[in-house]
């Protein structure tokens, strides 16, 4: 299952900064998969230090584009549905 899926869509964003964020956001979800094919060899504290680097990776990336000002993400933040 690939980490992408977890992601916000980053379509069309109105700053550089978040279009780069973007960019390397797709590197960061393809190193995440290739880590994920060798979690069967973590230690049990290594796997939860893991999982709470991929939450906070999510975290970061629905921040970026709260921070953006994206319609989508305000209202999924208030939990209004579009």
């Amino acid at each position: 299952m690939s980490f992408k899926k977890n992601l916000p869509n980053i379509e069309l964003p109105k700053k550089s900064s978040t279009a780069w964020v973007a960019i390397a956001l797709e590197e960061i979800s393809e190193a995440i998969d290739f880590i994920d094919l060798g979690d069967d060899s973590m230690t049990p504290i290594q796997k939860i230090i893991w999982e709470r680097y991929k939450r906070s990776t999510v975290q970061f990336a629905h921040d970026m584009m709260l921070a953006e000002k994206n319609i989508n993400e305000i209202k999924n933040r208030l939990g209004v549905k579009p």
